[in-house]
């Protein structure tokens, strides 16, 4: 283990560029995360009071930040954190995203299903520009229509996703920046409604083989449930942006945004919108820093990412209540004493973060799909973004599209998602014919290229119920793999997509109140507020269910706070259960 950061002259803590294995708590205090993340929480804390003070015309109550239900009895609340509010951070693993210096090391990282920075010739794309926010604010004096930013950010485990006092109406950068609750603002350059410039569509996108060429050089794309054998799209499948998108080689660019964010504000864990990847970077600053990156440049903003397969124990989509409350079910990194985590044998290790600092002018960083993630804003600052779904990771695409069937409310979706996938001539002539042309190619140094081809193909005729592929072609492709798969002789799908088919496996395996915790096996889960707490790591779900009925039973008693630490301190009951098969049923199917 390595120190997390030493300190410059003007005792700025910097993280430690020879970084290797760390705990989240240790960054925590080498990091000095706790003002940064003490301003959330008082951004949250004042739109609350102002709208409580607030007369509403419309006749729209405040709704509460956490849950008011029985569960929140005195011997049910750790006092650290659900009555002082203090933080208390877990020592989760965790480790740096890699820095890539060459085409093989991105290309390592993709196989990988990691984000990863691109190679230093991809830094500061924007060197003309000496400050983001006095360029913005120079560009852009005003809206051409008011913005909605949201305080404090967005998704906070246990805040109400329809709560209105976190949003506030913007008419310009200044404004943002003017505000005292932490603001943070995403602008989409879909429609003249910011005379921002669209600085998203000049950036330089590393292996054009995989995600494309210049935004200039694309093929605009149309879709129309006229176009689609399944007729309409389904009115709750709401479209981010106008129905169309631009192509260029195999990456579909779906949007460009702009993001202006105060110091404090936090986009909490959440999934980019179709399997997409996302390429971010941060314009130049000049206010001086509160952190510096591995590199000595300003970070704006720190990326934490987990796991594919964490996604269970980051949010839990299943809890009950929420259907009824509305509240957002996940863990609180910072605010997770280590006896409400899962808790096990010595051999039971929680899943590791992956931690990207986004440096002012620095290397742009390249998120991967799929992963749940959140961002805390450590400055303010100006980030630059293009998504592109890239036609090599439909295998990406199978798996989002399954998550989001156990999803209570529909996403915001993609055109190409919500009526790409459902056109049979889109899916043949772009998304089938170039990966059967990978996949049966002989160049030596199309090697990843080709397993993306067989692991998309793969989980297009696996889970052919989310593109519109004809029958004939679904035979094809098929016998095509077949033949592929002999010629190959024991060829296999990377890691990372056998993940994925784990991870779609464990949500057909899933049960209410249990979170699957991969090859270590399941723990119980309840809920005091829409905050998680678990119980002992299990080898079985069976095992997991009778324990959430142990559990279940503490909260009404009012002793859960006891009775987890007891487990924790191993004093609680840990004989085994009689085992009982799991149901290997796929309800959804």
């Amino acid at each position: 283990m390595t120190s997390a950061a030493t300190t410059d002259a003007m005792g700025i803590p910097q993280i430690d560029p020879t970084l290797g294995n760390f705990t989240l708590d240790t960054a925590f205090k080498a990091w000095q995360l706790e003002p940064c993340l003490r301003l959330s929480d008082l951004s949250i804390q004042a739109a609350h009071d102002e709208a409580a003070k607030a007369e509403h015309e419309d006749g729209m109550g405040v709704l509460p930040s956490t849950a008011a239900d029985a569960s929140e009895l005195p011997g049910n609340l750790n006092e650290r954190v659900d009555v002082n509010h203090d933080f208390d951070v877990p020592s989760w693993p965790c480790e740096m995203v890699p820095v890539c210096n060459t085409e093989q090391e991105m290309l390592d990282a993709i196989q990988a299903g990691k984000p990863f920075f691109p190679p230093e010739d991809y830094a500061n794309q924007f060197s003309d520009i000496t400050d983001g926010l006095s360029y913005l604010q120079t560009q852009a004096p005003s809206f051409i229509k008011p913005q909605i930013a949201f305080r404090g950010g967005w998704g906070r485990p246990a805040s109400a996703l329809a709560d209105h006092s976190m949003l506030k109406l913007v008419n310009s950068v200044s404004d943002v920046l003017a505000e005292t609750t932490a603001l943070n603002l995403q602008m989409f350059h879909r429609h003249a409604s910011t005379k921002l410039p669209p600085l998203p569509e000049q950036l330089r996108w590393p292996l054009p083989e995989i995600f494309g060429g210049a935004t200039q050089e694309a093929e605009v794309l149309s879709f129309s449930p006229e176009q689609t054998e399944g007729g309409a799209a389904k009115p709750q499948e709401a479209l981010s942006g106008a129905g169309t998108c631009s192509l260029t080689g195999a990456g579909v660019i779906l949007d460009n945004a702009t993001r202006v964010s105060q110091r404090g504000a936090c986009t909490w864990w959440h999934l980019d919108d179709v399997a997409e990847h996302v390429y971010q970077t941060a314009l130049p600053l000049e206010a001086a820093p509160h952190l510096l990156g591995p590199n000595g440049g300003k970070v704006t903003k720190l990326f934490i990412y987990a796991p594919v397969d964490a996604y269970p124990l980051i949010t839990q989509d299943d809890r009950q209540e929420g259907e009824d409350d509305g509240l957002v079910a996940a863990v609180n990194p910072f605010k997770c004493p280590a006896h409400h985590l899962p808790k096990g044998p010595d051999t039971y290790q929680l899943p590791r973060l992956m931690v990207a600092a986004l440096e002012a002018g620095g290397r742009p960083l390249m998120s991967a799909p799929n992963l749940p993630h959140l961002v805390l804003t450590i400055q303010d600052c100006v980030m630059v973004e293009q998504r592109r779904l890239s036609l090599l990771f439909m295998d990406e695409v199978a798996y989002f599209a399954e998550r989001i069937r156990r999803w209570r409310e529909p996403p915001v979706l993609y055109a190409v998602f919500s009526l790409g996938l459902k056109d049979p001539g889109f899916v043949a002539q772009t998304i089938v014919k170039r990966l059967l042309g990978l996949l049966q190619s002989a160049d030596a140094s199309a090697a990843l290229a080709r397993d993306r081809a067989y692991c998309s193909l793969k989980a297009m005729t696996r889970y052919a119920r989310h593109w519109l592929i004809p029958r004939p072609i679904l035979g094809v492709l098929r016998q095509k793999l077949i033949d592929y798969e002999q010629q190959a002789q024991g060829v296999t799908s990377s890691a990372h997509s056998r993940g994925l088919e784990r991870a779609q496996l464990g949500m057909r395996q899933s049960a209410v109140g249990v979170t699957p915790l991969g090859e270590q096996g399941y723990s119980a889960c309840v809920h005091v507020g829409a905050r998680p707490r678990w119980g002992l790591v299990r080898a079985s779900m069976h095992q997991a269910k009778q324990d959430g009925i142990l559990l279940k039973a503490a909260v009404e008693a009012g002793n859960l706070e006891a009775v987890l630490q007891q487990q924790a301190d191993g004093e609680a009951q840990t004989t085994a259960l009689a085992e009982e098969p799991d149901s290997l049923d796929d309800l959804f199917d």
